[in-house]
């Protein structure tokens, strides 16, 4: 088989059946007829959300990075933790690989994803630099599975009711704007997929060739 055949197939995520991708017309999805998962969606102004929603998401994050997290009272005692400090503390407590697993996964991978998401796509969308493009693209490729930003989420939250009983707690401005990063990633990694700007790419390369 041709690799401009193979290019055409796409494989259900759930069920792993094969299908030959066709054009959608705006609003229309691929659904597959075995197990009802959606292949792929028509999506308008695709690059234009990429670039808006990956710069909003660094703007959130770097609150998150820069304010506290959380404020604990015991017996009037106050103090704030942000994910620095957090870091800081698994480091001095001699949790290496515990603290590096955290700053990879909380707060480099995180960053590097939706700076390459920001960059892709505004290369695709001036057509420029393509081999450097299918280098960031297969970067993500890899490094898209390994942002915790909403495991890290989840764990704080479990650990503050946890908390409720012993202390008072006042959330800080952080956690919220972790939480709309995690809502832009989610949206970006799992809704927006890493293919369709492969697509894109592939579309933009047969067309200078």
């Amino acid at each position: 088989m041709k690799k401009e055949d193979l290019d055409s197939l796409i494989m259900c995520e759930r069920c792993h059946t094969l299908y030959k991708k066709k054009p959608l017309s705006i609003g229309e999805k691929a659904v597959c007829g075995k197990c009802g998962n959606t292949l792929y969606r028509y999506h308008s102004h695709l690059l234009c959300k990429i670039i808006a929603f990956s710069f909003a998401a660094l703007i959130f994050f770097a609150l998150f990075l820069f304010f506290p997290i959380v404020t604990v009272e015991i017996s009037k005692n106050q103090s704030s933790l942000s994910v620095f400090e957090l870091i800081k503390e698994l480091f001095n407590s001699r949790f290496w690989v515990v603290g590096t697993l955290v700053t990879l996964t909380v707060v480099i991978f995180p960053i590097a994803i939706h700076t390459l998401y920001l960059i892709a796509a505004v290369f695709l969308k001036l057509k420029i630099f393509k081999n450097l493009t299918k280098n960031i693209l297969r970067i993500l490729s890899h490094l898209i599975h390994w942002s915790m930003a909403d495991i890290f989420l989840i764990s704080f939250f479990v650990a503050m009711v946890k908390l409720i009983g012993y202390a008072r707690i006042n959330l800080g401005v952080a956690l919220l704007a972790l939480s709309l990063f995690v809502g832009l990633d989610l949206y970006l990694t799992r809704y927006i997929k890493i293919f369709y700007l492969w697509d894109i790419w592939d579309e933009i390369r047969k067309r200078r060739e």
